[in-house]
């Protein structure tokens, strides 16, 4: 490509797609690098002082020697052939040279050292085209805390929160949801809300049975900052990808992250479309302010271990900080749907829609269904919205989900049990969905079913997590009263858990994304 372009920038996303098939499993930089470093070998050339191939950082490469004609290279070049510098001259006499001036290669050279290391290259591709990817589509990923030596609090909780919400991004890759890490980490003995190093967590991704850990961490070099992601087999201890980013400065972190968060989900396996179809920057999806993302993971973590009321103040905070966060505003407006206040539910949301441009593309799903069910009411548009998010993610849960109850709430019973039943397909520790289940079973009299449907959540420690199984509990202990005995439970049992029962979106909360 080089020699067919002289002169002309060759950039490196060329060279992948000519090199490496959009779905091959290779560490690009790396290989690419490499590649370059042993053209540059063979042709006795020299970055700083190029010869042949010059480097354009952050762009690619361009070939500036003399020009080499299409000729075929010859077989097998003897010594006697190759021959000496006086031969080389084509004078029959000794060539002069002074200082360090090296003599340059013949055309004929230059084309057989190309088509060595091209031959290389396309080795390593067929190499790397066959090899196994660290993850498949259907393993589970689980991500540390960051270990922060800068002494720099900002860092604390931003950063992970900014990964979790790149990393999100993937349809390739699912996030284990926090429900689960705060139930996993009391079944080992320590508190819901415990730090996890990279060793609790792994120990964790083990219990749950994981594939991996994503072990971030930040560390000051003078001014720079330098992010770096490495990807641990949970079952063995062994690497499968790492990635290491340097910023300039505190302010381009978010933009370091997002760059090594990339580059990490190629070398774990996602493909190169995917990547780059699904690949809002981070500072783009949630905010370039440290601090405003610093609040909201504050504002998420309060909501969900103390208290909506007490998470409220933290997401204010952070729309102060950036007046144009989105999922803030989505955040607040959720928790004010629970609080049954839906006027300040619909300003937030609103204005989270107004925002929409500004979140990554699942965020954006989620935002604009929650906008036509909490604000205009315009059910089948909502609907609509979650099938095309379901198809560009069929790993997520949270799209059934939401027609589920937009479907029960219109009545639509039969495939609201079908929408619930593929939410629990796909993540069958979300307590919420077997709730939804039980509730539209009963306007059709399916009582069994209800009933096997509360098994499943207690056979999965999740019949805590609600508490409209009264009339469940009771029917499976044999104990009936006349009002156990009626098939229709949606009335006070139900109000006591569902809230605001003219309002499916008062459920929505329970069904936070990880990322939020």
């Amino acid at each position: 490509m080089l020699l067919a372009q002289p002169g002309q920038v060759v950039t490196r996303e060329q060279l992948r797609e000519r090199l490496w098939p959009e779905d091959t499993f290779v560490d690009f930089d790396h290989s690419l690098n490499t590649a370059v470093k042993k053209l540059r070998v063979a042709l006795n050339d020299e970055v700083d002082k190029p010869r042949f191939i010059e480097t354009l950082p952050k762009r690619g490469y361009r070939f500036v020697g003399p020009p080499v004609e299409a000729t075929k290279v010859p077989d097998s070049p003897s010594v006697k052939e190759i021959g000496s510098p006086a031969q080389e001259n084509g004078t029959g006499s000794k060539a002069e040279t002074t200082g360090t001036v090296r003599p340059a290669p013949p055309r004929w050279k230059i084309s057989v050292a190309i088509a060595v290391v091209t031959t290389a290259i396309a080795a390593g591709a067929y190499f790397f085209a066959r090899r196994t990817p660290a993850l498949t589509e259907k393993d589970t990923i689980v991500i540390s805390d960051f270990s922060n030596s800068t002494g720099d609090p900002v860092f604390d909780d931003a950063l992970k929160q900014g990964l979790a919400v790149q990393l999100a991004q993937s349809p390739f890759l699912a996030i284990l949801s926090d429900e689960k890490v705060h139930d996993t980490l009391k079944l080992m003995g320590r508190a819901s809300d415990a730090r996890l190093t990279a060793d609790i967590a792994r120990d964790l991704c083990q219990r749950v049975g994981s594939a991996a850990v994503i072990n971030g961490s930040i560390a000051k070099i003078e001014s720079e900052c330098v992010v770096g992601l490495n990807a641990v087999d949970c079952r063995t201890g062994e690497n499968l990808a790492r990635e290491q980013v340097t910023s300039e400065d505190k302010t381009h972190v978010l933009a370091a992250l997002g760059k090594a968060a990339r580059e990490l989900r190629g070398k774990l396996g996602e493909s190169l479309s995917s990547i780059q179809k699904y690949n809002t920057p981070i500072e783009q999806a949630t905010t370039p302010s440290l601090e405003a993302l610093k609040a909201e993971g504050l504002a998420v973590k309060t909501s969900k271990e103390k208290s909506l009321v007490e998470g409220i103040p933290f997401f204010q905070r952070a729309i102060e900080l950036d007046p144009n966060f989105a999922l803030a505003y989505a955040s607040l407006g959720f928790n004010y749907i629970s609080l049954g206040e839906p006027g300040q539910a619909a300003e937030n949301i609103l204005k989270a829609y107004e925002l929409r441009e500004h979140v990554s593309e699942p965020e954006k799903f989620f935002v604009t269904a929650l906008y036509y069910v909490g604000v205009t009411g315009e059910l089948e548009k909502a609907n609509q919205t979650c099938e095309l998010w379901a198809h560009a993610y069929p790993r997520d849960e949270m799209p059934h989900q939401v027609i589920a109850l937009n479907d029960e709430y219109l009545g639509r019973y039969e495939k609201a049990i079908s929408e619930n039943l593929d939410a629990i397909r796909l993540n069958p520790d979300v307590a919420v969905t077997y709730s939804n289940l039980m509730e539209v079973y009963t306007p059709l009299n399916r009582l069994e079913e209800a009933k096997a449907a509360y098994r499943k959540a207690v056979d999965r420690g999740l019949d805590k997590r609600f508490s409209a199984c009264g009339f469940v509990r009771r029917r499976l202990s044999g104990k009936r009263s006349g009002r156990d005995a009626a098939p229709d439970w949606l009335g006070d049992q139900l109000a006591r858990w569902r809230g605001l029962a003219a309002q499916p979106a008062v459920r929505y909360l329970g069904l936070f994304r990880t990322t939020h």
